[in-house]
């Protein structure tokens, strides 16, 4: 996966510390408990800004971003919260997605030979049926060559970064400031 993109949140203690001091044996679970429901919609923010910027035209990408919660700690030493938004698609394909590809490297044919049949890209199509005509070998042999000559070009000219995880981290990061105040 992309390297995550950190949010660094400045939250005021003393509030939090002197309600921790008058109430030591609540006051940590109310805190977790209000952290939790803040950071998850910190989390849900954050997803909403991957998704808006992720690409259209890249599959199952965009329905595979999701967020989790890690961890959630108050006590009388601090706040510790902890949750991310990934992307549970193929791993290399994110990896391009987010960092680019650079040339040289011959990409995954067969990756991008599912890519052409899935949205049609190559073979003949009834203009009656809207189906695909051809047998399933011919069909095949359609979208290997096709994706023979994607890949191609991406091997001689590589890829532009799309950047979808640290755009959507700079965005959310203003907004997110505003759940914890």
């Amino acid at each position: 996966m992309p390297a995550p993109t950190f949010l660094d949140l400045k939250i005021d203690m003393k509030s939090i510390d002197a309600f921790i001091t008058r109430f030591p044996v609540t006051a940590p679970r109310i805190i977790e408990r209000e952290l939790r429901i803040g950071l998850n919609d910190a989390l849900e923010m954050t997803l909403n800004e991957v998704v808006d910027r992720a690409p259209v035209d890249t599959g199952i990408f965009r329905k595979s971003i999701y967020s989790e919660i890690v961890g959630v700690r108050a006590g009388p030493g601090g706040v510790d919260l902890e949750g991310f938004v990934s992307s549970s698609d193929y791993e290399p394909k994110v990896w391009a997605i987010e960092y680019g590809r650079p040339p040289g490297k011959m990409p995954p044919v067969e990756a991008i030979a599912l890519s052409v049949r899935r949205k049609g890209i190559a073979g003949v199509y009834s203009i009656k049926t809207k189906k695909r005509k051809g047998s399933k070998a011919q069909r095949q042999k359609e979208d290997l060559s096709a994706a023979w000559a994607i890949a191609i070009n991406i091997a001689r000219h590589g890829t532009k970064a799309q950047k979808v995880f640290e755009k959507a981290g700079i965005a959310a990061e203003r907004k997110v400031a505003g759940v914890f105040e």
